[in-house]
């Protein structure tokens, strides 16, 4: 069953601009209940953006956002005041995703303090526990976020997500400032704390090994289109950004590492062509019907979709 159903979505930043240039464009995306879809791309190319959008941070130009079968899209900021509790972010950045002039109990207390009723010394035994569920203490909250280190700012910022028990969770990078070491205790974590508390999310990297340990099925996008969605990571991409992307994954092992890839055109421009497929300026195998007709996103396989002429083809 979906949790999330995106209809058609687009979001234009400078609506004056001619031509109108879209960071989300015309997506169409279901997120199921108590999956992991796994978001990627290119810096840039909108994931971020989609991420906010669903949780109704930033607000659609058109298009339609479902959560749970409740059409959410023109819901005002006071109407998606209750709905908030059930739909959070591990922000991007660890570093920046806190006030510094706050302690991590100042933190944590307010979406408490927003939504609870209860005592204080009930709100400082759900931060305590809440801490040591995503393996902190309950020392750490008299801790400013420069007296933490990437990983323990990473894990207040689950907590933050977590304190108001949401339903779906947006990880937006959730393990790009920290080291390996930490990145698989985080990684370990966010599944841990999935099926205890029966959580969706919408896992948003540019680290193929994460998404590939982690996630159920994987969204790829480009210049803010979602070009192909997989069923796994490892079952073959059919879409050329996407094999590309893959190709650009480092093998742990150096001698395994390749330096003659040819991944795309790197030399053609990034702006989004005004007909055709959005990827034909870079791909290498662009023919006259690429520029001329964009391509159906269509299921190609059994859960296995792509917008491309001859993805059946290479």
């Amino acid at each position: 069953m979906e949790l999330i159903e995106i209809k058609n979505l687009y979001k234009n930043f400078r609506p004056k601009a001619k031509p109108v240039v879209y960071s989300v464009r015309n997506v169409n995306l279901t997120i199921r209940r108590g999956e992991i879809l796994g978001l990627v791309g290119e810096s840039g190319c909108g994931k971020s953006t989609l991420g906010k959008l669903i949780l109704k941070l930033e607000q659609p130009t058109k298009g339609s956002l479902i959560f749970d079968g409740e059409d959410i899209t023109g819901c005002s900021f006071n109407e998606m005041r209750p709905r908030r509790r059930r739909m959070q972010m591990v922000f991007q950045g660890s570093s920046q995703a806190f006030n510094p002039s706050y302690t991590l109990r100042q933190i944590l207390r307010e979406p408490l303090d927003n939504y609870y009723d209860e005592s204080d010394d009930e709100k400082e035994k759900l931060m305590a526990d809440m801490l040591r569920k995503v393996g902190l203490d309950e020392t750490y909250l008299t801790r400013y976020p420069h007296e933490m280190s990437g990983g323990q700012r990473q894990r207040g910022g689950i907590a933050r997500a977590l304190i108001l028990q949401p339903e779906f969770i947006v990880c937006d990078e959730a393990v790009s400032s920290v080291d390996f070491a930490v990145k698989n205790k985080i990684l370990e974590l966010l599944i841990s704390l999935k099926n205890d508390f029966s959580l969706t999310y919408l896992f948003i990297s540019h680290d193929i090994a994460a998404v590939n340990r982690i996630c159920d099925r994987t969204a790829v996008m480009y210049l803010g289109n979602i070009v192909e969605i997989l069923p796994d990571i490892n079952s073959g991409a059919l879409h050329p950004y996407t094999r590309a992307l893959l190709a650009a994954t480092l093998p742990v092992n150096p001698r395994e590492r390749k330096d003659d890839l040819v991944l795309f055109r790197e030399d053609e421009d990034m702006s989004i062509p005004e007909r055709g497929c959005v990827f034909q300026n870079r791909c290498l195998y662009t023919k006259p019907l690429c520029q001329k007709e964009s391509p159906l996103f269509e299921q190609k396989t059994d859960g296995h979709f792509a917008a491309c002429h001859y993805c059946d083809q290479k």
